[in-house]
């Protein structure tokens, strides 16, 4: 049996490590959990979304530093995105409050 993984890296190999944190999403949001999410480094602070590629971007400082929230945090906010069909990522926070 082969082993299905849903975290992957930029060249696309799998990432099992995370594979933990994207079953608790699956429990929780169903199907509007990404089946294959795509994990980038950048150059800033913390972490950032893009909902259509199912695309997580983490800061290249953040290893070992809050890593696993981060992914969970950004996880989740891709969930999120496909529930609402995209709409939580059309209005910035500081335009909601």
């Amino acid at each position: 049996m082969t082993e299905t993984h849903h975290y992957f890296d930029e060249r696309d190999q799998p990432l099992p490590r995370w594979d933990a944190v994207w079953s608790k999403l699956d429990a929780f949001f169903g199907s509007d959990t990404p089946p294959h999410i795509t994990l980038r480094q950048f150059s800033g602070d913390g972490g950032r979304f893009k909902g259509q590629s199912h695309t997580i971007l983490i800061s290249e400082t953040a290893a070992g530093r809050g890593l696993a929230e981060i992914v969970a945090r950004e996880s989740a906010h891709l969930c999120l995105y496909q529930v609402t069909r995209g709409a939580s990522a059309l209005q910035p926070v500081a335009e909601r409050a």
